[in-house]
């Protein structure tokens, strides 16, 4: 749970097999998460700086509190909780999503800005933890965030450092495809020729 999006991802044998997150999960922090076809033709043409708000501080009326804070407003102000609730629901549907690919998972991890917020991790751990025991991620490092210090460990094995198992463990060498492999709506001919060529 970063400080703008939420994502869940399933592992399997060491490696990602499925995921929901960004713009394809519940809302995040501060961004909206999936956002409704309809909504979008309503806005038209939009910047994708819009896809970073609307998450549970916008819902909470008050974008500029820190997780913190808005765990603690969540327990007084009936807006506040509806966005707890909102981050809160998002974060569990998006993980018994997962349970179709994965259905007994050994453990479920927790990361993020928002789950070094004492309440926030909490609440999590009690929801998350009918479908399994539930962990916090430890890092590595004191200053870097969990994904850039995840995306360290990526990089030093892909240059064939101490962690190059964990990158074959995980077949990332392999990994390809773009966002538009599976897009089969109408004129994605042109939008495939446009962004790849």
């Amino acid at each position: 749970m970063g400080g703008a999006y939420t994502a869940v991802m399933a592992v399997a044998g060491g490696k990602v097999v499925d995921g929901l997150g960004g713009t394809v999960g519940g809302p995040g922090y501060y961004s909206l998460g999936s956002m409704d076809g309809e909504l979008a033709y309503l806005l038209g043409g939009f910047h994708k700086e819009l896809l970073f708000t609307g998450g549970a501080a916008y819902v909470a009326g008050r974008p500029e509190l820190s997780p913190e804070d808005f765990a603690d407003l969540a327990e007084k102000d009936e807006r506040a909780r509806m966005a707890w609730e909102a981050l809160m629901e998002g974060v569990v549907k998006s993980v018994a999503a997962e349970l179709v690919i994965v259905p007994n998972p050994r453990e479920i991890l927790i990361s993020g800005r928002l789950c070094r917020t004492e309440k926030i991790r909490q609440e999590l751990t009690r929801r998350l933890s009918t479908f399994g025991p539930v962990r916090r991620v430890e890092g590595f490092a004191q200053v870097a965030t969990e994904a850039a210090q995840g995306a360290a460990l990526i990089a030093d094995g892909l240059a064939g450092g101490p962690y190059a198992g964990l990158v074959d463990v995980m077949e990332i060498r392999g990994a390809a495809g773009t966002v538009f492999d599976h897009l089969y709506v109408r004129d994605s001919a042109a939008i495939k020729q446009k962004y790849l060529g």
